[in-house]
């Protein structure tokens, strides 16, 4: 009998652990994307409009600093302790900054926000990976994508609709019911079957990356709008990346507690698989982050309009994972095809959008946007199932968390990058966001280009490498 009550409740343990995650999921983005939504009346009523693109890397930024360190201090203090902290931190600094009298405020709680996202970012899928077994772990991944892109539906689409009836303000509030109810599944039913492992956080390799990836975005928001490129503010802050780059290589590879694991990119299948979520991650932050601000700025619609394009992508990317997730794990000889097939799709819409955007027709510009953040949802459902599964191919049990750490930062740092070069393009237009968005489509052409040539040429399923 005592066993018999045993299993039950670690059954019961799993499934309200993996409720946990799927709703920590969902709430993140749908304060992430909420906020968004929002951040052009934000930025409207500061009158600092011109300072979103600057907003958006220092948003991406923290996260991508905070993911590297999160998979650390997850190893020290533990999942549990850690999803509070995480949790705790995004839901407070949204809300501060949701009420900030001024910019100033406004931008330091916004990143404290971030900062927190990137630490929690990691946790729903290392509460996946450390509830199940390896051999189930993909039908609960493709329930962990569908619970992400519900948290893109909702989120966009209710933040629309409550900032343009009851104000910004109350944004970052109505959806807080949801991490008190992870906090108390976390709390309450979290299997305790690891213990944390005691160890120092890699402080002077926390410092370092920070000073790579600060540098990285100084130079290419800088350059080109406040110095010329030939500028030796430009040049001596590139100078100070590479030093800073080199010198953060060389202390995560001699040192014995690395905040980067390196040698985990001596595995191939690892390596190509975080570059291919680093290049996937360009049409995720257009159709999120910039079609909102373009709908808004450029075409002069309002906050709840500009979340109704979010709705086609998010129903498309639930279509693929749900309806062929489970067909492709018992087809693993598609997976290279459709892995391609997203590439392609990606590549082709990017191209629709350059040509049929900022034709002067909003009827059509409307229809095309439609038609693109419908297909980047394709090709988003795709690369979900096909690139992130590939990292963990050839992965040690050991290792995955480190792995999911590593990928936490390329999903955030191509973020970071992408958030770079549509800012550095937006400056290259005098900040007319009008003129500027359909050229934004030609750097996700880049990006999948370069995505469907490591398909092509390097990626092998099912074989051991």
């Amino acid at each position: 009998m005592d066993s018999v009550e045993s299993i039950r409740a670690e059954v019961r343990s799993k499934q309200r652990s993996l409720a946990a995650a799927y709703i920590l999921r969902v709430y993140l983005s749908i304060n992430s994307l909420g906020f968004t939504v929002s951040l052009p009346t934000i930025m409207k009523e500061f009158g600092a409009l011109d300072f979103y693109p600057v907003l958006m890397v220092l948003n991406t930024a923290s996260m991508a600093i905070l993911a590297l360190v999160g998979g650390k201090l997850i190893d020290m203090v533990g999942v549990k302790r850690m999803t509070v902290v995480a949790v705790t931190g995004v839901s407070v600094a949204a809300a501060f900054a949701a009420f900030a009298p001024n910019l100033s405020i406004f931008v330091i709680f916004y990143i404290a926000m971030a900062a927190c996202h990137g630490i929690g970012i990691s946790m729903p899928v290392a509460i996946i990976c450390d509830v199940t077994h390896s051999e189930e772990r993909s039908r609960y991944m493709g329930l962990y994508s569908a619970a992400n892109n519900l948290g893109l539906l909702v989120g966009p689409l209710l933040g629309g609709v409550v900032t343009d009836n009851l104000g910004y303000h109350i944004t970052p509030l109505y959806p807080l019911f949801m991490p008190v109810v992870v906090l108390f599944l976390i709390i309450r039913y979290y299997p305790k079957k690891q213990s944390a492992v005691r160890q120092h956080l890699d402080i002077p390799g926390a410092l370092l990356s920070a000073l790579v990836i600060a540098s990285f975005l100084v130079v290419l928001n800088v350059g080109g709008k406040y110095f010329p490129w030939s500028s030796p503010v430009v040049w001596g802050t590139a100078i100070a990346f590479v030093v800073f780059l080199l010198a953060f290589l060389f202390w995560e590879k001699r040192s014995s507690r690395p905040l980067l694991n390196l040698r985990l990119f001596k595995i191939p299948s690892f390596t190509i698989g975080v570059l291919m979520v680093l290049l996937g991650m360009p049409s995720i932050n257009l159709a999120a982050n910039y079609v909102t601000l373009y709908v808004q700025s450029g075409m002069g619609y309002s906050a709840t309009f500009s979340g109704t394009f979010a709705l086609p992508k998010t129903c498309f990317v639930i279509l693929v994972t749900v309806v062929l997730g489970g067909w492709l794990s018992r087809h693993t000889s598609w997976h290279k095809g459709l892995l391609i097939l997203g590439a392609c799709v990606t590549f082709g819409t990017s191209l629709l959008l350059f040509f049929g955007t900022g034709t002067g027709s909003n009827t059509l510009t409307i229809l095309v946007l439609y038609v693109v953040t419908s297909f980047y949802g394709v090709g988003e459902g795709l690369n979900y199932m096909t690139a992130h599964p590939y990292y963990q191919k050839d992965l040690p049990e050991s290792d995955l968390g480190s792995g999911i750490s590593v990928q936490t930062l390329c999903t955030t740092m191509g973020a970071t990058l992408s958030a770079t070069s549509y800012g550095a393009v937006l400056n290259g237009f005098g900040g007319d966001v009008a003129v500027a968005f359909p050229y934004m489509g030609l750097v996700v052409c880049v990006a999948s280009a370069l995505y469907l040539v490591l398909g092509i040429f390097f990626v092998k399923f099912g074989t051991k490498e």
